[in-house]
C-alpha cells in the first residue's frame, strides 16, 4: 500500500476514526472474554474504548461530510428547479458553517474548563477526550468552507460563461 504524505493527510480524519474503531472493538472483545472466561477485566480498557468512542464520532462526521457520506433528506429539494435547489445547498451550508463555528468556540471552552480534570483510571486530562469535539468541528469548519469557495466558483464561472455568449451575439 503506497500512500503518500498528502493522501495520509487528506484523509486523517478517516484514519483517526478507524484506528479508534479499531482499538473500540479489540478492547471491547478482549473485555468480554475476560469477564466471562477469565473472571476479571482490565478496567483501564473500558476507559479507553470510551475515549476512543469520542474520537471515532468526531472524526467520523467530519470525514463523512467531507465525502459526502452524510445522510441528507433532499426530497422535497429535488422536486425545485436546478437554479433554486443551488441555491438552498448555497444557503445551507452557510448555515452549516455558522453552526459549525459555534460549536468549535464552545468545545475550545469545553477543552479550556477540563484542563485540570482527569480521568478515574487511565489518568488522562478531559482536555484531550474534548479535543477531538473542537478538531472535528474545525475540519468540518474548513471542508464546509471549501465547498462554499467551490460554489461560489461554479457561479462566477456560469456568469462569465453566460456573459460570454452575450457579447458574441
Amino acid at each position: 500500500m503506497n500512500m503518500n504524505r498528502k493522501s495520509v493527510l487528506g484523509n486523517l480524519d478517516y484514519i483517526i476514526a478507524a484506528v479508534a474503531l479499531f482499538g473500540i472493538v479489540l478492547f471491547v472483545i478482549i473485555n468480554v472474554f475476560c469477564r466471562y472466561i477469565l473472571g476479571f477485566i482490565f478496567n483501564w480498557m473500558e476507559e479507553l474504548a470510551t475515549i476512543m468512542f469520542v474520537w471515532c464520532t468526531y472524526m467520523g462526521i467530519a470525514a463523512a461530510y467531507r465525502t459526502h457520506d452524510h445522510v441528507g433528506i433532499n426530497i422535497i429539494v429535488n422536486l425545485l428547479p436546478t437554479k433554486l435547489q443551488f441555491v438552498i445547498e448555497f444557503l445551507i451550508d452557510l448555515f452549516v458553517l455558522a453552526l459549525d463555528i459555534i460549536i468549535f468556540i464552545l468545545s475550545v471552552r469545553l477543552c479550556i474548563s477540563s484542563w485540570g480534570k482527569i480521568t478515574p483510571i487511565i489518568g488522562l486530562s478531559y482536555t484531550f477526550v474534548n479535543a477531538s469535539i473542537s478538531i472535528g468541528f474545525l475540519l468540518l469548519i474548513v471542508y464546509t468552507a471549501l465547498r462554499l469557495f467551490e460554489k461560489i466558483k461554479r457561479i462566477k464561472l456560469a456568469f462569465l460563461s453566460k456573459k460570454n455568449r452575450q457579447e458574441k451575439i
